[in-house]
């Protein structure tokens, strides 16, 4: 009995291959190989180097370091990344389950009355009750199965992708709007420090106003001076306020619940070292890319599975039909069956349209996986220059400031002797405090764009 099964099942595998008439596709393809540049144009400096631990580490600031755990730990946007990998398990497990042995049974009552050839074409009532069992399994004698098991684990790979790129776009939110809010505590300081002295300047302009020296207008333009600063103190703190709603969100929490320990704004010797990456390591490490070649090898899996389904497949098939007048009467009459069945596709055209679909979609996710490519490589490279042109205008920015500095301390000593007029004082006052704000600018951007190297590296 073995035997002959065996024989019918290796004559339904060649009867349909032969009747298919095609060849069995190669195995999938794989991930194209990307021509990139061996080295970056911008060269290495003293900021680059190797990185250990942590990216943000780097920074050397403890409560950046635990804003960013805990924003990776108990962001909301990144729970939902983290559902959606079980959810591409579980869709998973249903797009296959066709691989799996499939056992029903059913039984009920019928009435009716049949004639055929067994009757001798006498109509007779048939019997009332019937039960039926079946199981079938599709024997992946081909691979498609396989194939499409392959492209579930890379569905899954892309969903571990994705949150990965998650994580390194919240933690640099986290960086970003920290150092935005340093900036903003260190303008407020200035600001401050602005503020004091413009009354200072104020309270000698009344005393030589009260001595008739100088017209009312004078002291009215110094007020309306100092007023304009106060209101753009203002909105700098309004911008503070924001800046700590912001990160209270990244870290999953209600905003304007968070409290942080604020240092005085980092200097320039606080920049990390640089990863020292070549481009080869970038396409290798950034989380997008492995997204994108996860999602390409799915597709190769999924296209060479749907060209498995334009051929026969075999199935394993066990099952019987019973019926009997009355539950409590033996079985009357039964049927059963057990052996291979080979379904062949002769034309299907769902079959043939759904191979070229997947076949295109193939060609799309290629062409995909270069153009991330080319933008991890276009990513670093910005983000090197704006790291070096901004380095460079910080150093002319602290130049700036300290001439203007050197200017209002000599101004003010000349004030105090009553030989300069009160315009001025307030310009080389204002050419001092615009001075100090774009230091503490750039010093935000060049961490920034420390930042921006670390992301497009791929953290």
């Amino acid at each position: 009995m073995i035997d002959r099964l065996s024989k019918l099942i290796v004559l339904s595998m060649l009867s349909g291959l032969f009747l298919s008439g095609c060849s069995i596709p190669s195995r999938q393809r794989t991930v194209p190989d990307f021509d990139s540049v061996k080295n970056w144009s911008m060269p290495a400096d003293e900021f680059s180097g190797a990185v250990g631990g942590a990216w943000w580490e780097q920074f050397n600031d403890s409560e950046l370091s635990r804003l960013v755990e805990t924003a990776i730990a108990s962001n909301a946007n990144l729970t939902i990344l983290v559902q959606r990998i079980e959810l591409a398990r579980a869709e998973g497990r249903i797009a296959t389950a066709g691989s799996l042995p499939i056992v029903d049974a059913s039984t009920g009552l019928r009435a009716g009355r049949e004639r055929n050839r067994e009757t001798g074409f006498q109509t007779r009532n048939v019997m009332p009750w019937s039960s039926s069992a079946a199981a079938s399994w599709e024997i992946d004698w081909l691979g498609k199965w396989r194939e499409r098991k392959a492209a579930i684990r890379e569905t899954v790979n892309t969903s571990e992708a994705d949150l990965n790129a998650g994580r390194l776009l919240i933690a640099s939110e986290v960086v970003n709007n920290w150092f935005k809010l340093q900036r903003r505590n260190g303008e407020i300081a200035i600001m401050e420090d602005s503020v004091e002295r413009q009354d200072e300047i104020l309270r000698i302009l009344r005393d030589r106003y009260r001595a008739g020296l100088v017209e009312v207008a004078v002291i009215e333009r110094q007020e309306a001076e100092a007023s304009l600063l106060k209101r753009q103190l203002v909105e700098t703190r309004m911008m503070a306020d924001i800046l700590k709603r912001q990160l209270d969100q990244l870290q999953g929490k209600n905003a304007g619940t968070g409290s942080y320990r604020m240092k005085s704004f980092p200097a320039t010797s606080l920049v990390p070292k640089l990863p020292d990456t070549l481009p080869s390591d970038v396409l290798r490490r950034r989380p997008d890319m492995a997204a994108v070649e996860a999602r390409l090898r799915a597709a190769y899996s999924l296209e060479r599975a749907d060209k498995l389904n334009l051929y026969p497949s075999l199935n394993l098939r066990l099952g019987g039909v019973t019926m009997t007048g009355s539950l409590t009467d033996p079985f009357r009459s039964w049927v059963s069956e057990i052996g291979p069945r080979v379904d062949i596709p002769l034309w299907d055209p769902s079959r043939k349209a759904e191979a070229r679909a997947s076949s295109v979609r193939a060609e799309i996710v290629a062409a995909e996986y270069r153009a991330t490519a080319l933008k991890a490589i276009e990513d670093v490279e910005i983000a090197l220059v704006t790291f070096h042109r901004v380095r460079e205008q910080l150093r002319l920015a602290h130049e700036s400031g300290r001439r203007a500095e050197n200017v209002r301390e000599r101004t003010a000593d000349r004030l105090n002797a009553g030989l300069v007029s009160q315009l001025e004082v307030l310009e080389d006052e204002h050419r001092a405090l615009e001075a100090e704000l774009v230091v503490v600018r750039f010093q935000t951007e060049l961490l920034m764009s420390a930042v921006a190297v670390f992301r497009a590296m791929g953290g």
